[in-house]
């Protein structure tokens, strides 16, 4: 099947510059099928691929046109595919080319699951050509050892595919058997193996039951029994095939084992279509290993004497085997792969792995031999691939990697190593190398320094920089300090912060922040694993006691250079290198501090400080939380930490909270993270920093309250809008407009962190369409301002889990009251009454996050003037509420209701809008400060209940729980009129005219709603006109019951009144739930606070 686009829930952003330019050459050869096979043909190894990694969505039009062409040649008459008629030779080798070219594309790419042709590959494996089941297995096996993709397939698709690979990857009798498989690859006669290696033997259960003798139902035994199959040509397979089921009547079920093994009886006897099969044993067993989906009769699969077999076909002498001696290869590695080891000593043995001239350790040395001189012939990429592999898996178990230090592996790989070839292709081999060298060097570091490794690293390491400078020459280059300007960073070149090393820039500029992803220029994604390889060795032995005296002088050489262009270039290198470039350096200052001047005195710490705080940072969650740690090791003497200071660090970095840029990597969570981990993180980080350097503390702490209150300016600013969930990038503007809601839109990204409201919380959706609010101050759509889209509940939670972890990673209270002293608290308590915070603010875990952020400042610093700042607040919004709900309730009725009825006409969210919804907003202020108190509240320790009480028994405490008091009886009265509103049995006939009124207006001013229509939404209890009710009403056409429908209510054409006042008190009660849910949501948290206050000790006396 094709890829659905349109359901892919997560679309990726542009392909690389390299990947686009060949999707492109593709795409232009799809419409002529000789032109395609002719451009595969070009593209299939032994060329190795050469552009970047991408996600597989870019190539879903070229991977749908494949399928096209796989469901053409996968067409069925009576078991023969349309590939394999005669004829059809150009279609089979277009097939083949395809699947060669997926298997290289699905290596190289993510999202792995969009693949959805794999019914036609199913279909494949059912073709009498071995040689296409073969490269059918191949591309198998890539999706097997790539990902778990194979095992997560719809159940039908899983099903269907495991059983034809447990067919292929059955045993055929084994060695004792005569048919071990280094026999069955030598090209002798059929007379030397047994009979039965062309004969079918089948039995099978016939649908049909018969009665015996005794008049019981038994199944009967049918028998197959076809011998000396090969002789039965011309007759093709699928001939064959459907002789047998038509004379026996095969069931469904039954009839593709006994195709699978007609196929492999048919085949057996001719020397290169056997060989094909052992192939695709070796294939399907080695898939099956991987996926972990070996069936529990495991003896029929890997038994005792299938090791002995494999390394029996490895020492066959025939060069025409190199293709399944790397097949042999690939299935040892997938057995060891599947047994977790247990199987080693088996291989151990079976291959003599701890003698140094044992058999793996001489095909070893000789496959590198075949490497350096370019003898490729003796030893294909595709076999040396899988010995490097194998020895990579070995190496990954004690007894494994014993046995490779025991045969002398480590001057091989070395020699790997110091191979300067000139070809790209062979880059992956010195990869494989270097990780085998890891693993060896977890068991023996001594062969690794006797053979002067560490120098043969580092300058592997300068010759793949230097090729890299070539195609990007850039670094940053600082200006020259002498002893009295130690330590000040110099500015840099203004345009790029750096120099072009040598001659002018390249073509292809470096890319800034503002340029797309496709321009930007990138290291070889072959010489980006070497190099990632080599720095993550590098940063593992410098702690090593074994290194102590070399590793004091590991920066003396060519290192440093090497190191900053990688961090000079991190859009180059990607963010996984430069990570890895400023760990080394880190974990070698901490080692050796006493070298902080040495790397001072090359540059290299300028460099870092001008990549991590003057250029833009990248905007990975491993990166940003690594770079106070990066600091922490710079800052270790007073030159380093002078350089620090003049970048203004703090403001720098803390910036990241609040831009758009950085949202996705604050947010997207991995290991079960919550929202917000990745900023506590960070500020956890910078705590440390400050303890470390403590003349930090003020300039820290000055810019934390400085970050607070730009995260205010945000939620003041008149021209943004909150969004709701998903994804938003600021600077996104939408124009307001009626059929437009203010929500962000929403997102289906599994990655990203969506604001849900918790259990109970209130839920302030656009209004229904036809519940379009309008008010005697009308406004059009033309006259709202343009808004940005900000997303102001991610910034919230980033900011407060931030300085929170800043606060309390630590037993003290000193940051604490520091941030008392710059004025903090102002800004912190200033959150909780932001005017573009929604509605729901009380209930989500942005405010959560606020409040415990103010709870451990309370917690930590247990003074009064934090409850004095947030009575401060308080204060303003309650004498807000008192004022408003003064005007309103002049004319009696709901204050709620009457606000709302003023709303201007047909904006969906308008009761969103501050300046149209005042009290309302402050309703939700007021609720969130309740809440924060109620946290406070909720701490056990004696001195703090004290504190608390003695704040709230002061003359400005005790004013406001009167304040509340009224606020309570305020919130009473208004809850009971709408909660009555939308009842069956309403108000009474002369009870609340204003709330009947207001009521209307509302309904009136609703889109395409004449006010008589309104007139008779209302239930008949509260209309004032006086209705016939023994008279049947009608609801046809235009009648205002069509609300009801658009409200997801059924209305029927006629009704009866009593059935007409219930639908419409339905309608009503949905209509006016959010108002009704604050209202009692917001009475049922004051109630909390009052419980436990009165727990604490705190008495007041309230007047009724």
């Amino acid at each position: 099947m094709k890829i659905d686009r349109s359901k892919v829930k997560k679309v990726p952003g542009d392909a690389p510059a390299d990947t686009k330019v060949l999707i492109q050459q593709i795409t232009s050869a799809l419409p002529d099928e000789a032109l395609l096979a002719t451009c595969l043909a070009e593209l299939s190894p032994p060329k190795s691929w050469e552009v970047a990694k991408c996600e597989l969505f870019h190539w879903s039009e070229i991977l749908n046109k494949f399928d096209d062409i796989l469901a053409k040649a996968t067409e069925t008459t009576e078991w023969t595919l349309a590939c394999d008629r005669p004829g059809a030779e150009a279609t089979k080798d277009l097939v083949m080319k395809i699947l060669v070219f997926t298997g290289q594309l699905i290596e190289h790419s993510f999202s792995r699951h969009l693949y959805n042709s794999m019914d036609r590959l199913i279909a494949l494996l059912d073709s009498d050509d071995m040689l296409l089941v073969q490269n059918v297995l191949t591309l198998l096996y890539t999706f097997s050892k790539r990902s778990s993709f194979l095992t997560r397939l719809r159940e039908e698709i899983t099903k269907g595919l495991f059983l034809r690979l447990q067919l292929l990857a059955e045993t055929w009798g084994g060695k004792v058997n005569g048919f071990g498989l280094a026999k069955c690859c030598e090209d002798i006669s059929l007379e030397q193996f047994p009979t039965t290696s062309t004969t079918v033997h089948f039995e099978f259960f016939s649908e049909q039951e018969v009665e015996d003798e005794n008049g019981l139902k038994r199944s009967v035994t049918n028998i197959i029994h076809v011998e000396n199959v090969d002789k039965m040509k011309p007759k093709t397979i699928p001939q064959i095939m459907n002789d047998l089921v038509r004379e026996y009547s095969i069931p469904e079920s039954k009839q593709i084992p006994l195709y699978f093994h007609l196929r492999l009886a048919y085949s057996f006897a001719d020397y290169k279509a056997r060989v094909f099969c052992v192939h695709s044993r070796l294939l399907s067993l080695a898939i099956l290993a991987y996926t972990n989906h070996i069936p529990e009769n495991l003896t029929s699969y890997i038994y005792s004497g299938i090791v002995e077999e494999l390394v029996d076909v490895l020492q066959l002498k025939s060069h025409d085997l190199l293709e399944l001696k790397a097949a042999v290869m690939r299935t040892l590695t997938a057995v060891v792969h599947h047994d977790r080891g247990s199987r080693c000593m088996d291989i151990i043995d079976a291959t003599s792995s701890s003698s140094y001239h044992g058999f793996l350790p001489v095909l070893v040395r000789t496959c590198i031999q075949s490497l350096t001189e370019s003898r490729l012939d003796d030893f294909p990429v595709a076999y040396a691939t899988a010995v490097f592999s194998f020895l990579y898996h070995m190496a990954s178990y004690e007894s494994g990697g014993d046995a490779l230090v025991a045969c002398g592996m480590m001057e091989s790989m070395l020699k790997v190593v110091n191979w300067y070839d000139t070809t790209e292709e062979n880059i992956t081999f010195v990869t494989r190398a270097v990780r085998v060298i890891d693993l060896i060097t977890n068991i023996d570091m001594a062969s690794f320094q006797n053979h002067n490794g560490l120098s043969i690293f580092t300058r592997r390491l300068e010759h793949e920089v230097e090729i890299c400078r070539k195609a990007q020459p850039y670094v940053i280059r600082v200006q020259a300090m002498d002893s009295s300007q130690a330590g000040t960073a110099n500015e840099t070149d203004t345009a790029g912060g750096g120099e072009y090393e040598s001659g002018s820039p390249p073509s292809l500029e470096r890319t800034e922040s503002g340029e797309k992803d496709e321009d930007k220029l990138l290291c070889f994604p072959q010489r980006a694993a070497l190099l990632k390889s080599i720095l993550n060795f590098l940063k593992k032995i410098i702690p090593d006691a074994t290194f102590t005296d070399s590793i004091r002088h590991l920066m003396d050489g060519t290192l440093p250079s090497s190191l900053k262009h990688i961090i000079s270039n991190a859009d180059y290198y990607g963010h996984s290198l430069f990570l890895l470039a400023t760990d080394i350096v880190t974990v070698y200052v901490f080692h050796e501090p006493a070298m902080l001047t040495s790397l001072q005195d090359r540059g290299l710490t300028d460099v870092i400080l001008q990549a991590v705080l003057v250029k833009d940072l990248n905007a990975n969650r491993e990166v940003l939380s690594a770079i106070p740690n990066i600091c922490s090791a710079l800052c270790l003497n007073a030159r380093g930490l002078q350089a620090f200071v003049a970048c203004k660090p703090f403001e720098k970095l803390f910036k990241v909270l609040l831009s758009p840029g950085y949202l996705v990597a604050m947010r997207r969570r991995r290991n079960g993270e919550g929202h917000g981990d990745m900023a506590a993180g960070l500020g956890a980080a910078v705590d440390e920093l400050m303890r470390h350097q403590p003349s930090l503390r003020t300039q820290a702490m000055q810019d934390i309250v400085k970050l607070l209150n730009q995260l205010c300016e945000i939620g003041r600013d008149s021209s943004n809008v909150c969004a709701m969930s998903g994804p938003v990038q600021q600077g996104i503007s939408r124009q307001l407009r009626p059929d437009q809601s203010i929500p962000g839109e929403s997102s289906d990204d599994e990655d990203e962190f969506e604001d849900s409201q918790q259990g109970g919380g209130i839920s302030f959706p656009s209004v229904p369409s036809g519940l379009l609010l309008a008010g005697p101050s009308s406004t059009s759509a033309s006259d709202i301002k343009e808004k940005l889209t900000v997303p102001l509940m991610d910034y919230i939670i980033n900011v407060t889990k931030f300085v929170e972890a800043v606060l309390t990673s630590n037993s003290t209270d000193d940051h604490c009251r520091e941030f008392i002293r710059q004025d903090g608290l102002k800004p912190l308590m200033e959150i909780f009454r932001l005017p573009n915070l929604p509605l729901e603010f009380p209930m989500m875990p942005a405010c959560q996050a606020a409040n415990a952020l103010v709870k451990s400042v309370v917690a930590y610093c247990r003074d009064q003037p934090v409850l004095d700042e947030a009575f401060r607040h308080m204060d303003v919004v309650l004498k807000e509420i008192k004022e408003i709900s003064k005007a309103r309730l002049e004319s009696g009725g709901s204050a709620i209701l009457n606000e709302w009825a003023q709303c201007p006409p047909n904006i969906e969210d308008a009761i969103r809008e501050p300046t149209n919804t005042p009290l309302l907003h402050r309703l939700s202020y007021m609720h969130s400060y309740i809440g924060m108190m109620t946290c406070i509240c909720k701490l056990n320790q004696s001195d703090i209940k004290t504190l608390y009480t003695n704040a709230w028994a002061t003359e400005i405490g005790i004013r406001l729980l009167h304040e509340i008091a009224d606020l309570y009886g305020f919130l009473l009265w208004e809850t009971t009129i709408l909660q009555q509103l939308g009842s069956e049995d309403g108000l009474a006939a002369n009870e609340c005219d204003a709330a009947r009124a207001d009521l209307k207006v509302v309904l009136a001013n609703r889109k395409g709603v004449t006010e008589e229509d309104a007139t008779s939404l209302l239930p008949l209890s509260l209309s004032s006109s006086n209705l016939d009710a023994a008279t049947p009403m009608d609801v046809d056409g235009d009648q205002p019951a069509a609300a009801a429908v658009t409200a997801g209510l059924a209305t029927p054409k006629r009704m009866s009144v009593q059935e007409k006042i219930r639908l419409h008190s339905q309608l009503l009660t949905k209509f006016l739930r959010p108002a009704t849910a604050m209202g009692m949501k917001l009475c049922r948290i004051t109630t909390e606070l009052l419980s436990l206050m009165v727990g604490t000790g705190l008495k007041v006396t309230f007047e009724t």
